[in-house]
């Protein structure tokens, strides 16, 4: 069966484990993990839900980021944005000049707060919240120089979701089809060495966990 899906034995082992302590849900499920609070609770997610499945505005064929952020504001189901540059009239100028500047998406309102807390510097508030995020094109760089040729990388699907690859002289061959995350790098670097991924100050306020195919063979691995 492991080979059949490209598991290897200790992983299969684990997971009929975590079946016998728990269950299916358990054996297919990772159990809950430490993090920060949730900027918006349960309620205002399911409000905001309901927003995007309802009728959208008339003359309106779908609800937009743009309108779903007004519509949340104006029903007053999140707290306001606040002090600071009106976000509406940015994202409007952004929207208007969408052509020259090769504009991808926007990220602003409640699609960003969903994921990382509301901006701003008063109780309950994250600093580190941007107001806007903008996706480019695939292809647009935005830069003062006229020699810049590539960069780091930005939030598009392309530049979020790329391959990793692990090596170690005493891991067995392995693919994993698993979605992981770049912030999964730094504390399963730390593993590797021997290390608590716990002294970085980011995985014990989100619960960042390391990579746990990684973590098994290391696990199994000759010390």
């Amino acid at each position: 069966m492991g080979a059949s899906l490209g598991l290897s034995a200790k992983a299969v082992w684990q997971i009929g484990k975590r079946y016998l302590d728990g269950g299916l849900e358990r054996a297919l499920l990772d159990a809950p993990r430490p993090g920060k609070t949730p900027a918006l609770d349960q309620q205002q997610q399911q409000r905001i839900i309901a927003v995007v499945c309802s009728p959208p505005p008339e003359g309106r064929a779908r609800w937009t980021v743009r309108l779903l952020t007004e519509e949340v504001i104006n029903r007053k189901l999140v707290p306001k944005v606040g002090k600071g540059a009106n976000v509406s009239s940015a994202v409007k100028v952004l929207e208007d000049n969408g052509t020259a500047i090769g504009l991808g998406q926007l990220f602003y309102g409640p699609s960003l707060w969903l994921n990382y807390g509301f901006g701003g510097w008063g109780p309950g508030n994250d600093p580190r919240t941007p107001d806007i995020i903008v996706t480019p094109n695939a292809g647009v760089t935005y830069s003062s120089s006229t020699g810049m040729i590539e960069d780091h990388g930005g939030f598009s699907h392309d530049d979020t979701n790329v391959m990793l690859l692990v090596e170690n002289p005493s891991f067995s061959p392995q693919t994993i089809f698993a979605g992981t995350t770049t912030t999964q790098v730094a504390p399963t670097i730390l593993a590797a060495l021997g290390l608590n991924p716990s002294s970085l100050d980011a995985v014990r306020a989100e619960g960042t966990p390391v990579l746990p195919e990684v973590e098994a063979q290391l696990a199994s691995s000759p010390q």
